[in-house]
């Protein structure tokens, strides 16, 4: 299966979407086209090159801010920090456990040095929905929020070094 990420369009079927999780099935199919049209967040879904149309995964970023008593070393910040929130993200159903949920992740950090590069951010921030989410995203060197444990932040320094020499652990 040869894969690509791509921004959401109008072209993609969301409707067979399923991860498992129905509220994020839900939102996928009646929100993300819509808060992408009015700015709000961008989604990017992932396609199978032979049938591109078919959503087998996505994640949505969104530009947002935290207190800096939500960030490890708060001192260093001012009072409210400016972030990259990566929202909903999910896998389908099939797919989950094959390596496509980290080939989405790196896709997403990979955009966010990107915004790093243009705007200020200090980190990219995802609160997690229970704790094997956190324990996927601790595998990236995500830290937890000292006020909320499903909060998790990789600072954009950090980011940006890990990017530019790393690559997924494997191939979907």
């Amino acid at each position: 299966m040869q894969v690509q990420i791509q921004a959401l369009s109008s072209t993609h079927n969301c409707k067979g979407f399923d991860c498992g999780t129905p509220p994020l099935n839900k939102w996928l199919v009646e929100m993300a086209n819509q808060q992408q049209k009015k700015n709000i967040a961008r989604t990017f879904v992932l396609v199978d090159d032979s049938a591109p149309e078919t959503v087998l995964g996505f994640y949505t970023l969104t530009v947002s801010e935290v207190s800096r008593d939500e960030l490890p070393n708060p001192n260093k910040y001012p009072n409210r920090v400016p972030v990259v929130r990566l929202g909903r993200f999910a896998t389908h159903t099939t797919l989950q456990g094959q390596s496509f949920g980290e080939y989405l992740l790196f896709n997403a950090l990979e955009r966010v040095v990107e915004i790093s590069l243009n705007a200020g951010i200090a980190a990219i921030v995802v609160d997690a929905k229970d704790t094997k989410a956190v324990d996927f995203y601790r595998r990236y060197d995500f830290l937890s929020s000292p006020d909320n444990p499903l909060q998790l932040f990789l600072l954009t320094k950090a980011l940006q070094a890990a990017v530019h020499q790393a690559t997924p652990k494997s191939e979907p």
